[in-house]
Formats: structure tokens, sequence, C-alpha cells
């Protein structure tokens, strides 16, 4: 949508915001399921990377 939202352009955005906050969702229950597993950082990170290469083959 073009026009003032808020009083700023508002510029039309490749990915509709509901695409975006799915893909947020997916990472922070990914974050919360393996921290309540009692996940170390090296298991985190390897989540964060496993979830990048996702987000990277969507394009």
């Amino acid at each position: 949508m073009y026009g003032l939202a808020g009083g700023f352009l508002k510029a039309p955005s490749p990915v509709p915001d509901n695409i975006i906050f799915h893909v947020v969702e997916n990472v922070v229950n990914n974050l919360k399921g393996v921290d309540a597993a009692g996940a170390d950082l090296d298991d985190i990170i390897e989540i964060l990377e496993d979830l990048g290469k996702q987000a990277a083959s969507r394009r």
C-alpha cells in the first residue's frame, strides 16, 4: 500500500507482514524449545545457522 502511515511515506513491502511474523515466530519457538531442552550456546548457534539456511532458501 502506498501512502502516509503515521506521517511517513510507507514503501511497499516485498513480503507480506503476516509471513514475516510467522518466520519470527518460528525462530522464537525453536529457541524456546532448545532452551527448554537445556541447550548450551553451541546448540543455540546450530539452530540459528539452520534457520538462517532455511531463510536463505526462501528467496
